[in-house]
């Protein structure tokens, strides 16, 4: 085989690829009906969210340690079941490990990973239900 037949066959392999990772993300985002989201992402915590180490469980255990509502968060990626995000300059890992069958992750992360910081309307609350809050 001459090398200008494996730099053709080179070429289409490539463009095979680019063509099917578009196809990809298309049918992603359709499956997903939203747009592929892009990263990062900054957004705020949308109420007390409970850790172990660096993961943050959809199950949200009240027993664990927590991060407040409206700390900032940056989300970098997802992977399978769960997302990478900074929180105070800790890398953590968002698990969706409950809800997949009722939502996505991507639906998942956008409910507790909010676009306008909460801290202002958990201010307007009563002082009990601001207690109970935090």
């Amino acid at each position: 085989m001459d090398i200008t037949r494996i730099r053709s066959m080179s070429r289409s392999l490539l463009m095979l690829m680019f063509a099917a990772s578009g196809t990809l993300a298309g049918a992603l985002a359709v499956a997903a009906d939203r747009p592929m989201p892009a990263f990062p992402r900054m957004g705020f915590a949308c109420c007390t969210l409970h850790y172990e180490k660096d993961w943050i469980s959809d199950g949200n255990y009240a027993i664990l340690p927590s991060i407040p509502p409206g700390t900032p968060i940056k989300v970098l990626g997802y992977a399978r079941h769960h997302a990478y995000a900074e929180i105070n300059g800790r890398k953590m890992r968002l698990g969706h490990d409950y809800g997949r069958e009722q939502e996505s992750l991507d639906q998942w992360v956008h409910k507790i990973v909010v676009d306008t910081d909460p801290t202002a309307k958990i201010a307007g609350y009563p002082p009990e239900v601001q207690a109970a809050i935090h």
